[in-house]
């Protein structure tokens, strides 16, 4: 059985990554991480949190590095999100327990928290 891709991101694939920024603190919940991608018809900064297992590749951030944000809340474990990449270059890769959409900028924007799992 494979994980579904998020809803929170349609074919984050096609969005290029501009800014990754990680807020650790004391406790594993405290760890956030805001990711930020851009395409042509826009812009989103992602904010994950809960966010564990963090690996950033050498080469990181690579055009097209088959980025891919996955639901894995069926498996049953306190991480519900999985960052991953579907090809060989170098990519980011991370659990997290939430993920929101904090900035959108592609004619409309949206308030911190507003669209979340």
């Amino acid at each position: 059985m494979s994980d579904p891709h998020h809803a929170i991101l349609e074919a984050p694939w096609l969005y290029r990554v501009t800014e990754v920024l990680f807020r650790c603190g004391g406790a594993q919940l405290e760890a956030e991480l805001d990711l930020t991608l851009s395409k042509e018809s826009g812009l989103v900064t992602l904010r994950f949190v809960g966010v564990t297992g963090l690996e950033v590749e050498e080469g990181f951030p690579w055009p097209g590095c088959g980025m891919e944000i996955l639901d894995v809340s069926a498996r049953g474990l306190e991480a519900r999100i999985r960052v991953s990449s579907f090809e060989q270059d170098p990519a980011i890769r991370f659990w997290a327990q939430a993920v929101s959409i904090v900035v959108q900028k592609n004619g409309q924007d949206r308030l911190p928290g507003s669209s979340s799992l």
